[in-house]
């Protein structure tokens, strides 16, 4: 009772990726078990969320942009296999 499972976790991932406001923007994968969810924030800031759906293998994963030029050093949230969300 009152012990956080993986859903609670993935939830709180998922509140990282956008608020109301904010827009969906197309993204993909050439990878069928690595997804990919991108939102054009108001401020104008890039969120990306990646799914990798086979936890036992890890994927390398680059990313390209249309119309977005990242700058600085990005914010990385990890939801590791334990459950927990690691900042």
């Amino acid at each position: 009772m009152n012990t956080p499972f993986s859903p609670y976790y993935a939830i709180q991932m998922l509140s990282k990726l956008g608020s109301p406001g904010d827009q969906m923007v197309t993204s993909s994968s050439g990878n069928a078990l690595v997804r990919t969810h991108a939102v054009r924030r108001a401020n104008g800031s890039l969120d990306v969320l990646i799914d990798n759906e086979d936890p036992s293998t890890t994927y390398t994963v680059s990313l390209s942009y249309n119309n977005f030029t990242p700058s600085g050093s990005p914010t990385v949230f990890t939801l590791a296999n334990n459950g927990h969300l690691d900042h």
